[in-house]
């Protein structure tokens, strides 16, 4: 299995680096990064390309940047985690080729590392393009 790349963005430093602290210390981690603003999420969506992004929704666009980078194909994300305080609102755009996951905070350790798990899985199911044409048969993943 490929190395994975994170993308961490939250308006609390102190947060994301916590994120940052536990996944650096798995194996399959090759790169993660921490952004604490709308204009370093873009940048880094754009320059990273990462495999998951942990977004907390506390960056005030953070959703509607995500949205915009898919429909201008500028991303190609596989797996997004909202983080916050409540639950999570559905996007009003198309991004049913990505898994989502969500967080509420506060959370642990633990539940970070399931969805590294299921990431992983997800990142298997996907992997071959037959996979993707039978999961696009049943509409769970877009072509």
């Amino acid at each position: 299995m490929k190395k994975i790349k994170v993308l961490v963005a939250d308006e609390i430093f102190e947060v994301a680096d916590r994120i940052k602290n536990f996944l650096k210390e798995m194996n399959e981690i090759e790169d993660i990064k921490i952004v604490t603003n709308e204009e370093d999420l873009y940048k880094e969506l754009i320059n990273m390309q990462p495999d998951i992004l942990f977004l907390d929704l506390s960056i005030e666009t953070g959703k509607q940047i995500i949205e915009n980078a898919i429909c201008e194909k500028l991303i190609n994300l596989p797996y997004l985690v909202y983080t916050d305080t409540e639950p999570v609102q559905p996007s009003k755009v198309d991004i049913s080729n990505i898994q989502i996951n969500a967080l509420i905070k506060p959370y642990y350790n633990e539940e970070i590392e399931r969805i590294l798990e299921r990431y992983k899985e997800f990142s298997i199911i996907v992997g071959t393009d037959i996979n993707k044409k039978i999961l696009k048969l049943m509409n769970f993943y877009k072509i």
